[in-house]
């Protein structure tokens, strides 16, 4: 999206813990050539924000599109000059229309009535020894502990923590990495087509997102995630560092899902530094 069709665009806006629904008003220019975008926000308030090129991490961990389903509501909402709350939560923000939260509902009881039928989002494959670093996009292996194993041997992952990546593991682990990463390896996903009944994985806008729906509250969200998924082949592809950004709950009847947002926070590979 280029700055001359953002306007009147909705937003949400992340700061503290709390998302905040504004309209794009109009894209200023400063007597020195500063652009700035200029935001109307649900509570009356505007604000002037410096012209980002969107494409960049930080714009897109400051602001989110709204999803085409708020968005036609908000619209609505705007047009009616109706009062939007003026702190709105993820979690109020998912529940503005039934079809928000119908969409999630879906998409949980597809993957577990095995509606996706998994793909394969790589082709290529990478050779962690030889290459020296982790490639984003390339596939790795097929066992979770084997590739752990050699990132300890090459960009010295802590052997101490190679037991969470055995077989019937949770494949996750803390504190990792010399740089202070967590390893997330996802065995189960859309990607893959299928899971464990206890989490539902799902990979979006070309592995930019990760948002997973879990039975349980709770999400370590304090580090960055190294983070791998298994594709239709059986493969483990890089999918990149992801950090925790946002969650919000879900309800169907009696049951209740923890979603949690995570996002790549850069396009880079992973080498040790």
């Amino acid at each position: 999206m280029t700055k001359e069709n953002l306007k009147g665009n909705y937003v949400i806006r992340f700061k503290d813990g709390v998302s905040t629904v504004g309209k794009i008003t109009d894209v200023l220019k400063s007597e020195k050539g500063n652009e700035y975008l200029s935001v109307l926000f649900n509570d009356g308030t505007t604000a002037l924000f410096p012209f980002p090129d969107i494409a960049d991490p930080k714009f897109s961990n400051a602001f989110k599109f709204v999803d085409d389903e708020v968005k036609e509501y908000v619209e609505k909402l705007y047009a009616e000059k109706e009062n939007i709350p003026t702190n709105i939560t993820k979690s109020a923000t998912t529940s503005l229309t039934t079809s928000v939260v119908n969409k999630d509902i879906k998409r949980i009881n597809d993957l577990t009535n095995g509606k996706f039928i998994g793909r394969n989002i790589s082709q290529k494959y990478g050779n962690i020894t030889m290459d020296k670093k982790l490639i984003i996009n390339y596939q790795y292996g097929t066992t979770a502990q084997k590739i752990y194993l050699e990132c300890c041997s090459v960009f010295g992952f802590y052997y101490s923590k190679q037991g969470s990546f055995a077989k019937q593991k949770p494949l996750f682990a803390t504190n990792c990495t010399p740089d202070g990463y967590d390893v997330w390896m996802l065995a189960h996903s859309d990607v893959k087509g299928d899971t464990n009944k206890t989490w539902w994985n799902f990979i979006e806008y070309n592995g930019k997102r990760i948002t997973q729906y879990n039975i349980n509250p709770g999400f370590n969200g304090d580090n960055l995630r190294l983070t791998f998924v298994k594709q239709a082949n059986g493969y483990y592809v890089y999918l990149g560092i992801y950090k925790y950004v946002n969650s919000y709950t879900v309800e169907d009847g009696n049951a209740k899902y923890y979603a949690y947002i995570l996002e790549r926070v850069d396009e880079n590979d992973y080498v040790r530094t």
